[in-house]
């Protein structure tokens, strides 16, 4: 009885291992983050305001093409609100 519980434990904890991990790699992947919140990223009101956010988003960014082009876009397009200090990052030229 008590194996056949740490069994079931044990199944249901990885389980839930593997759907966090998941959800985290179909997010990642297939959600773009829109142009506000790539703004907030430049400018650095995201890491301040949502210290979470802005990870998840910065980690983002390394492996979505669609969304580094849109950030240097919205660069390029200067509607981008620089803090007194600048931007908080520049973007590598491969």
């Amino acid at each position: 009885m008590k194996d056949s519980l740490l069994t079931i434990a044990l199944f249901l904890g990885m389980a839930y291992l593997l759907f966090k991990i998941g959800r985290t790699i179909y997010l990642t992947r297939t959600t773009h983050a829109d142009d506000e919140d790539l703004e907030d990223y430049w400018n650095g009101h995201l890491e301040a305001e949502n210290p979470a956010g802005y990870k998840q988003l910065r980690e983002h960014l390394g492996t979505c093409e669609t969304c580094r082009d849109r950030l240097s876009e919205i660069i390029a397009e200067g509607k981008t609100r620089y803090r007194e200090e600048g931007p908080i990052m520049t973007r590598r030229k491969f």
